[in-house]
């Protein structure tokens, strides 16, 4: 019974992203922004349905960052409020779901595709630090965040093969080309379509991670 409600609310996220960006119904909302948090929070209860989560401990980390990330992107859509303060959130979101990754493997010598992490985390800085004023050092640590959690992702996967741990590994990286493509646009040159992007790469993320806490995959008891 449980799965049937986590898919409705999965779909209600679903329909709560994309809402804000249809013209016909954005006209009719007086604060369509307002609806973002909504999403996280129904990913939430998604993760807290779980009936037999990967662990108890990768459960809460779970749950712990989703609430964080209902903060973030509350503080995201607020007008006029300062890019700072959102990266700040999510620099509590990050390392949340990096701990849940970590729970999962034993300590080991890390995957050569950690190579490419770290040529994400320095090209995005150096693609973005001259445009950056007192966003600058929230972005060092969410971008060293980010690469540990996204290093601790690729472990993941590494030792556990199965299902769940592909949908962290990708919401993982998701979480990564939200981030990017939120900076250009905020930082180097706004393009059409952004703010949607952002919150579809985002949330996906979101809901994927959520997912995972399902243990999809995982041999039954």
């Amino acid at each position: 019974m449980q799965v049937y409600f986590a898919i409705a609310l999965s779909i209600v996220a679903a329909a709560l992203v994309v809402t804000p960006y249809i013209p016909a119904l954005r006209s009719k909302l007086s604060q369509p922004e307002l609806l973002a948090p909504l999403v996280p929070l129904c990913l939430l209860l998604v993760a807290m349905l779980a009936p037999q989560p990967v662990s108890m401990f990768y459960k809460a980390a779970v749950l712990l960052g989703l609430l964080a990330a209902i903060l973030a992107v509350l503080f995201l859509r607020l007008p006029g409020m300062p890019l700072y303060v959102s990266l700040a959130f999510l620099c509590i979101v990050v390392p949340l779901y990096a701990i849940a990754f970590a729970s999962t493997h034993r300590l080991s010598l890390p995957t050569p595709w950690l190579l490419l992490i770290i040529a994400w985390a320095a090209g995005l800085y150096w693609a973005t630090r001259a445009h950056l004023h007192e966003e600058r050092y929230a972005l060092i640590g969410l971008i060293v965040l980010a690469g540990l959690m996204g290093w601790q992702a690729l472990e993941m996967r590494a030792h556990n093969g199965q299902a769940w741990a592909s949908l962290g590994l990708a919401g993982a990286l998701l979480i990564g080309v939200a981030g990017t493509l939120l900076l250009v646009d905020r930082t180097r040159k706004p393009f059409r379509g952004a703010a949607l992007l952002v919150a579809l790469a985002f949330h996906t993320s979101q809901a994927l991670i959520a997912w995972s806490v399902w243990g999809l995959g995982m041999p039954q008891a």
